[in-house]
């Protein structure tokens, strides 16, 4: 309900929806939702193809895991998947534990203007997750650091207006 208000309810009429599903288990509860074929599901989405530019908004909910031979964490490797997918102005909610999350604010600094960080409700929390909502900067800033990013934007109330997104070209 706090992300339909900071994003708007206009967002679900007015665009298309796609999604990504990895898990067999909740594939088919996607594939319900989305019946007009806007889905890959089950799928990777580090191994799909999607345009650049094409979203106004992605809510990411990655695994939570290290990725392994000391590569850092899987959901950094999503992130850095997402950004090109977005519209210049678009708005990525990024759900994540909360130590994870606190760990990415350099990353959000440089390439996201407008951050906010909300916790999920207490009942439902296992993981300590937070969305960390942003939107995209024109250009990233390879000087911002984000040391106090973190504090400033916990619970910052922001109203993102979303800008126009188009179809992907690709989408496989």
């Amino acid at each position: 309900e706090r992300l339909r208000r900071l994003v708007g309810s206009e967002m679900c009429i007015r665009d298309s929806p796609y999604g990504v599903e990895l898990s067999e288990d909740r594939a088919a509860a996607l594939m319900s939702l989305l019946p007009e074929g806007n889905a890959l599901a089950p799928a990777d989405f580090l191994r799909s193809t999607v345009s650049a530019g094409s979203f106004s908004f992605v809510w990411l909910n990655p695994p939570y895991a290290d990725a392994g031979d000391g590569l850092g964490r899987v959901e950094s490797h999503f992130i850095e998947a997402t950004v090109p997918i977005l519209t210049e102005r678009g708005v990525l909610a990024l759900c994540c534990p909360e130590r994870v999350g606190h760990g990415m604010m350099r990353f959000f600094a440089q390439r996201f203007d407008d951050v906010s960080i909300w916790p999920f409700p207490e009942d439902c929390r296992p993981y300590n997750e937070v969305v960390i909502l942003g939107r995209k900067k024109k250009q990233p800033d390879a000087r911002a650091y984000g040391w106090s990013l973190w504090d400033e934007a916990w619970e910052r109330e922001i109203h993102y207006r979303l800008p126009p997104g188009r179809a992907p070209k690709k989408f496989c």
